[in-house]
């Protein structure tokens, strides 16, 4: 799976546009999409639009916590990672202690 994910990248970063000047990460969409989805197991949950025409899509994986937020220029066909990560597992809640000293 990782030679397929490297493939992807290497393949995707000879071919793709050169990145804007914020140093965003783009690559074409279609490769994108199959490296989350082999490399990771995400798959689209939520995808919108914006006034300016920028789509944005999440894609997560729910068994694993893991997700990526694209963003796509309007017109484009490569997309661009605008954050990535994993939700952690949140721990039980706990009863509050009882104060230290009462005054």
């Amino acid at each position: 799976m990782n030679r397929l994910l490297g493939s992807a990248v290497a393949l995707a970063a000879a071919s793709a546009p050169h990145p804007a000047a914020s140093e965003l990460v783009c690559y074409p969409l279609a490769q994108i999409e199959h490296a989350l989805d082999g490399a990771f197991g995400e798959s689209r949950s939520f995808a919108g639009k914006d006034a300016a025409g920028i789509a944005y899509r999440l894609y997560l994986n729910s068994r694993t916590g893991s997700w990526s937020w694209i963003g796509i220029p309007a017109g484009a066909e490569i997309g661009c990672l605008i954050f990535a990560g994993r939700s952690d597992d949140t721990p039980a809640a706990q009863p509050p202690k009882p104060p230290l000293a009462q005054f």
